[in-house]
């Protein structure tokens, strides 16, 4: 299947592009910065479903509450005004996109209890690091995996293809990118730009997966949280519970967590505490996590704590292996630099031979009492031993520009090799011609 063709279907055959009527309303609230807590009040109003999730949210032992919350603009006052826009918005997204679950050929369950673990996971990240809006960086770990969910539930079949990739080591954006020609992030990024949905959200939607410094390049906080919160959690299709994909995932949790400042002990304190948060939030939220949540909490505490273990095995191995590499490059170094003399010697003998040989001709002439022979070969012999003198100098001041270690290259041998072909280039600009060798 062609980009060209996922994108056309995803961007308005199936209707995803065009919101139900609330979803438009509140997707201009969100962005709306002067929107009050009645207009929010109103639009809630008109779904029932979602002024009873909003309540059930607001009165969560989460917010701790005294009293009941009984009324929509005393559940705004709780929760916040930003915070219950987010929410409302993940609502009727995931309404949205899940009215075609029927035709998922995905475990629900699991891919809820990944959605959830990096929706609290962000919270409680933000939360230590002092981030502006906590519940803002919760909507955006439930909502980042939206791709998934549109790519899966419209092309089951294709996307059963990826899964199958992903269970042989590929990554899982990779494997994407080879089925369909983008990845989820891609398919996010292109599908909320339609909806119109903030760019604080968007982002971390098309920008979650940290592999290399350059996918660090110009991250914004919010991407940074969530990314570290997807690799702290549970794989989302039990296919990627694998070496490969724990590796990957290792590698994030490496570059995210340095990248926010925050140690191992604190992502052991957050993981300790995400079982129950994740049962309170799927409460909320009215979700049947069933058996998901029993698995969860079996394993995930003993899954993470060897996840940690493997960081920090991981962590040595990266210093072990740029160890052997400065000793490769050191030992390198010492092998181009041999070469290098060598060649320099070569060019060093042939100019001092070359001085010998004339000074025994002309020697053997005076010897001779020659002196017509002597008259006759010294200008030529002069100036033959001065290019040669002057051959001398160019390679001692090439000597001195490889003295040094860090002035070498380290790939291979292309500068021992070369060298002498940089000798010929200098020696042809010094000299009109050069005789090899």
């Amino acid at each position: 299947m062609s980009k060209d063709q996922v994108i056309k279907i995803l961007g308005g055959v199936n209707g995803i592009s065009t919101p139900p009527t609330i979803l438009r309303e509140i997707l201009n609230l969100i962005n709306d910065q002067e929107v009050s807590n009645k207009d929010l009040s109103n639009i809630i109003l008109k779904d029932p479903s979602i002024t009873e999730r909003l309540l059930r949210i607001a009165n969560s032992s989460y917010y701790g509450v005294s009293r009941d919350v009984t009324s929509v603009n005393q559940a705004i006052l709780v929760i916040g005004l930003k915070a219950v826009k987010y929410f409302i918005l993940s609502i009727t997204v995931f309404n949205q996109v899940m009215a075609k679950k029927d035709k998922s050929k995905l475990d629900q369950k699991h891919l809820w209890t990944h959605f959830l673990e990096v929706a609290v996971t962000s919270r409680k990240i933000a939360e230590h690091i002092n981030y502006e809006l906590p519940e803002e960086a919760y909507i955006a770990g439930l909502l980042h995996d939206i791709g998934v969910i549109l790519l899966e539930s419209n092309f089951p079949d294709e996307y059963r293809k990826v899964i199958e990739y992903a269970k042989r080591g590929e990554e899982l954006c990779q494997a994407e990118k080879k089925v369909f020609g983008l990845d989820h992030q891609e398919v996010a990024a292109f599908v909320t730009e339609k909806w119109n949905m903030p760019n604080k959200l968007r982002e971390p939607m098309s920008r979650h997966h940290v592999y290399a410094d350059s996918d660090l390049k110009d991250l914004v906080v919010l991407s940074k949280i969530v990314g570290l919160a997807d690799s702290m959690a549970q794989v989302p299709f039990e296919e990627m519970n694998n070496l490969y994909s724990a590796e990957k995932r290792l590698i994030s949790l490496n570059m995210l967590s340095e990248a926010l400042s925050i140690e191992s002990k604190t992502l052991i304190e957050i993981h300790m505490k995400l079982t129950s948060e994740v049962v309170s939030s799927a409460t909320a939220m009215e979700l049947d996590m069933g058996d998901a949540i029993e698995i969860l909490t079996q394993s995930n505490m003993r899954l993470f704590n060897i996840y940690l273990e493997l960081a920090s095995l991981f962590k040595e191995r990266q210093e072990l292996s740029r160890q052997m590499l400065v000793e490769e490059r050191t030992e390198g170094t010492l092998e181009s630099l041999k070469i290098s003399l060598a060649t320099l010697s070569h060019y060093l003998n042939n100019a001092v031979m070359n001085i010998q040989g004339k000074c025994d001709i002309l020697k053997m002439f005076y010897d001779k009492k020659d002196l017509n022979s002597v008259v006759k070969t010294l200008p030529a012999s002069l100036i033959s031993m001065q290019k040669s003198s002057q051959k001398i100098l160019l390679m001692l001041d090439e000597l001195s520009t490889i003295s040094s270690l860090e002035n070498l290259n380290f790939f291979g041998h292309s500068k021992a090799i070369d060298i002498e072909n940089d000798l010929k280039a200098k020696l042809a600009e010094k000299f009109d011609s050069v005789e090899a060798g």
